[in-house]
């Protein structure tokens, strides 16, 4: 003869079950929602960042032909006048690149940001800044495999200038949402310990939902 097991639930007990089983699955959110919820797709100082660049274009020499003297660039003795002519080349690429990014312009400036980055190595601050927001740009930009790669080689280039180090540190670990949760939980750990980091408390925010 088989034994039949009920369980009775009063109606608080129901109804404690029931909030309990909710408050589970309300905590439990996608990559897209956390990616939405903590990613600022901006960068903080951009406009000043391209008056800079534009005041350095409009500070460059004009014609000079009569100045002799001569200088190495990339292995080959060139005329004064000719650097200059090649270094307001490599700033408007820069520049260019930056407007695109400022007005939203995610996969123009991924572009030319790229093209930026595989011809100048040089000055080193230049083209990490470069490398900076060519990775945002693709994170914006829905490309996470390139984001990734620049956001990788940009954390682990030396240069002077690492005023964008703690974001690009950030959107490394915010970029694995979209494409290795477990990846990204191991970072969100390294940055939740790092007591330097101003996305400290983000970090633990968003490990309470992984």
């Amino acid at each position: 003869m088989k034994t039949k097991f009920r369980i009775n639930l009063s109606i608080p007990s129901l109804a404690i079950l029931l909030l309990t089983v909710f408050l589970i699955t309300s905590c439990k959110q996608s990559p897209e929602q956390l990616f939405t919820k903590h990613y600022n797709s901006s960068v903080p100082k951009t406009e000043e960042l391209i008056m800079e660049y534009a005041k350095v274009m409009i500070n460059s020499r004009g014609d000079n032909s009569k100045d002799t003297t001569t200088m190495v660039f990339q292995g080959e003795r060139i005329t004064k006048q000719e650097f200059e002519i090649l270094e307001k080349a490599r700033v408007d690429t820069l520049l260019t690149g930056l407007k695109m990014f400022n007005n939203s312009k995610w996969d123009d400036a991924q572009k030319q940001l790229s093209k930026y980055v595989r011809r100048y190595m040089q000055p080193l601050d230049d083209y990490k800044r470069a490398e900076f927001y060519l990775a945002k740009a693709s994170l914006n930009n829905e490309d996470y495999a390139n984001a990734l790669k620049h956001y990788n080689s940009f954390i682990n280039t030396a240069g002077e200038d690492h005023e964008n180090m703690d974001m690009a540190v950030w959107d490394y670990a915010i970029c694995h949402l979209m494409a290795d949760s477990g990846k990204a939980k191991k970072l969100f750990e390294d940055i939740s310990g790092d007591n330097s980091s101003s996305y400290l408390d983000e970090a633990k925010a968003i490990l309470a939902y992984l």
